[in-house]
């Protein structure tokens, strides 16, 4: 087991949320403290799938094609490692709650429906 306290995602000079949680071998529990919305210039996936569940606040999930899915206190998705969004913020902070998967790629960064390396 590994233990994630408040480590910050993004820059390290302009942190856009922070994580808590344990990692285990196939799964882990996480909670997020979302401060900012992701960076708009590319859509990003994940190394694994995940459930999320809004616990305070609310964001907008940008995906490719315009769709847009609003999540808000109590709202609970699956997405898989696959799924491709954007994180707008609808409230700072925004507390999520998350159960992933265990790992089997890398995160992905896409623009134009092209993998940037």
């Amino acid at each position: 087991m590994k233990i994630i306290w408040n480590r910050g995602l993004g820059l390290p000079e302009c942190y856009y949320a922070r994580v808590w949680g344990l990692a285990f071998k196939h799964f882990s529990i996480r909670v997020h403290r979302w401060q900012e919305s992701d960076d708009m210039r590319a859509y990003h996936d994940h190394p694994a799938w995940f459930i999320t569940c809004v616990l305070r606040g609310g964001y907008m999930d940008l995906q490719p094609g315009g769709k847009v899915d609003y999540l808000r206190v109590g709202s609970i998705r699956f997405r898989g490692a696959e799924h491709q969004h954007k994180v707008f913020l609808l409230h700072s902070p925004t507390w999520t709650l998350l159960l992933t998967g265990p790992s089997n790629r890398r995160w992905g960064f896409w623009m134009d429906g092209r993998l940037l390396k």
